[in-house]
């Protein structure tokens, strides 16, 4: 696709169909993910010795990349919505949408980790009830299989309290969701103990999605906003991730650490494409975020099939860096023809059954 035939999306002063700077972030916050994760599998496996110990050190700020997914999530939530109607069967609509999003293909790939564990690795020897709890997705579960669905633990909390203040009006809908979110996390703040379910319900995690809810309708209702605005968001945003490294990752809630970042470089670059200032790189780089999912669920289970491999075939740790940079791409190639010949057919075909007419057969 041309670069000329993407800039109507970010032409003029509002923001409509889908936001290629946030398609391009979603790949961007996989990556970051995938990165950090080679580092860890690359250590195990031995393949990166204490000579990489700065490159390691610098890798881990990747685990910030779930932080821009839950301001992403936000965002995509209020941008997704805003010209549907605000009733109970739209708020079916919506949970339906996110429910075919989410679980059909996270089975499925779970399938894939339990046979390639049962092959080659420790077998994932559950009891019914965690493995039932992984595959709902249940807080304190859901990482038991897929490493990295901790996170759509969080995902699935939004979604539903979102599509449940859904019939409450296009107004009152975000400030009645907002205030039941600070209110869970205030109540998070005072218990002393919390079992894995309210960790999740009050977790100030939440406080992103709050965050990209906001930036959302600053971006896209507000009639002016100043021009530099989208660069210096942008540039604190640099700052504030190269800092926590700088620093040595304090020990500070990680919302603040990782999460204002977060939300700032969201707003900066929503803000820039609004302005039509959007990078070429970022344009042509934004559909690579259709395959973030897949590669998000996948990564873990290809890097170790990589890294596996390599160690199989005799591969030395004097190229470590080398392995480590080909098991990234290699994920990526991998999750992308995953999500064209897998996800996204899966997805098209739920989404036509819930189009189609009672009662039609054929």
């Amino acid at each position: 696709m041309s670069v000329a035939a993407s800039r109507p999306l970010c032409a003029g002063t509002s923001l409509d169909g889908e936001v290629q700077a946030l398609q391009f972030l979603r790949f961007a916050a996989a990556l970051m993910v995938v990165v950090y994760h080679a580092g860890i599998a690359a250590r195990a496996q031995g393949f990166l010795g204490p000579e990489h110990d700065a490159w390691l050190d610098l890798s881990v700020i990747g685990a910030s990349g779930v932080h821009i997914f839950f301001v992403i999530s936000g965002f995509i939530m209020v941008h997704a919505t805003r010209h549907s109607s605000r009733d109970a069967a739209a708020a079916g609509r919506f949970l339906y949408r996110r429910f075919a999003r989410i679980f059909p293909v996270y089975w499925l790939y779970c399938g894939l980790y339990v046979a390639f564990h049962a092959a080659f690795l420790k077998p994932h020897a559950l009891p019914p009830w965690e493995a039932l709890g992984a595959l709902l997705l249940w807080p304190g579960s859901s990482a038991l299989i897929i490493g990295p669905g901790w996170t759509l633990s969080y995902e699935l909390l939004f979604y539903l309290c979102f599509g449940a203040c859904l019939p409450l009006g296009r107004r009152l809908s975000l400030k009645v969701l907002t205030g039941l979110l600070l209110a869970a996390v205030v109540a998070g703040c005072l218990l002393e103990s919390r079992g894995a379910a309210l960790q999740v319900i009050t977790s100030t995690l939440l406080l992103e999605f709050v965050a990209g809810m906001w930036i959302a309708v600053l971006v896209t209702r507000a009639a002016t906003l100043p021009r530099l605005l989208a660069p210096a968001a942008i540039a604190a945003a640099l700052v504030g991730f190269l800092a926590s490294a700088v620093l040595g990752f304090p020990a500070i809630p990680t919302v603040l650490l990782w999460g204002v970042p977060s939300a700032l470089l969201v707003l900066g670059m929503t803000l820039q494409e609004r302005q039509g200032r959007t990078p070429r790189a970022v344009l042509r780089l934004s559909p690579l975020g259709n395959g973030s999912y897949s590669l998000y669920l996948l990564h873990n289970l290809l890097l170790d099939i990589v890294f596996l491999a390599l160690a199989a075939v005799g591969a030395g740790s004097g190229y470590g860096g080398l392995w480590t940079a080909l098991a990234v791409l290699a994920s990526c190639l991998v999750a992308e023809y995953a999500y064209r010949f897998v996800e996204a057919p899966l997805l098209a075909g739920l989404t036509a059954l819930r189009r189609r007419p009672a009662g039609a057969t054929g």
